[in-house]
């Protein structure tokens, strides 16, 4: 067992009516009166923000019993497959921000999961992967994902999980 290091955020729980409410974004009508105002399409990052929130919540649920976050499971499972890799490259593949990347590998290392080690190939860049204890803690908690999973499968029709599925690579496009 892993000791916990979670921040929890201070946002309404995921089944309360506060986290449920997305208030639409009210916009200003160029064609009304100065100061009256018109109702527009609810925010859509707010949207996505809210469905990250539930299904971050499920997926820690099952998590909890391992002391690891989604984001932490998500990290030793990449940095399994992946490593040993360098930061900046583990950065661009999992599409996060290098220093953000940075900040939770060193959670992860002080926890024992992973190992920064110097390049040899480039002094400026470390590489990352998985100590043997990250590598069990990664295969004890897979179940507990799977397990996860599996509820969300339940929950969703298959319709709806390829049109997430969808969604989401059309809005990876939108950065590009």
């Amino acid at each position: 067992m892993v000791a916990k290091a979670r921040v929890k955020a201070r946002l309404p729980s995921a089944g309360s009516a506060a986290a449920r409410t997305v208030a639409p974004v009210v916009a200003a009508d160029s064609a009304s009166p100065p100061g009256e105002r018109r109702s527009a399409d609810p925010c859509f990052c707010a949207l996505a923000r809210r469905a990250s929130r539930v299904l971050t919540d499920l997926y820690e649920r099952e998590l909890d019993p391992y002391g690891i976050t989604l984001p932490q499971f998500s990290l030793l499972r990449s940095a399994g497959a992946l490593g040993p890799i360098g930061i900046s490259e583990f950065a661009a593949r999992l599409k996060l921000d290098r220093t953000t990347l940075g900040r939770n590998l060193k959670l992860l290392e002080k926890m024992g999961l992973v190992l920064l080690a110097g390049n040899s190939e480039d002094q400026r860049e470390r590489l990352v992967s998985l100590t043997p204890k990250g590598s069990r803690l990664s295969e004890q908690a897979l179940g507990a994902w799977q397990a996860a999973q599996a509820k969300v499968k339940r929950g969703l029709s298959r319709e709806k999980l390829d049109a997430l599925r969808e969604i989401v690579s059309e809005i990876d496009a939108l950065a590009a």
